[in-house]
């Protein structure tokens, strides 16, 4: 299985990547309170593996994920926000 994360990739990997089909997925997730059965992060764990079986069917390049703040879970512990 050829690798797609950028940070996995060597530079003839990423070239490779990026020539084959010129696509950059972004995966992107909030951290935020799910209640007491998910982890903060869920939304991101989700988007990762979804990107990378979209960057292996078209062979584009995973981008390390960008982590959002959630807005309107101020009173949630373990939520990420800023003001």
């Amino acid at each position: 299985m050829s690798k797609h994360r950028l940070e996995l990739m060597f530079l003839d990997e990423l070239e490779a990547g990026v020539e084959k089909s010129g696509i950059a997925y972004v995966p992107c997730g909030a951290i935020e309170w799910h209640g007491p059965q998910l982890a903060v992060g869920c939304d991101y764990l989700r988007a990762g593996p979804i990107c990378e079986r979209a960057a292996a069917q078209t062979g584009g390049v995973v981008l390390p994920p960008v982590w959002v703040a959630a807005p309107g879970n101020f009173d949630y512990h373990g939520s990420l926000f800023f003001s």
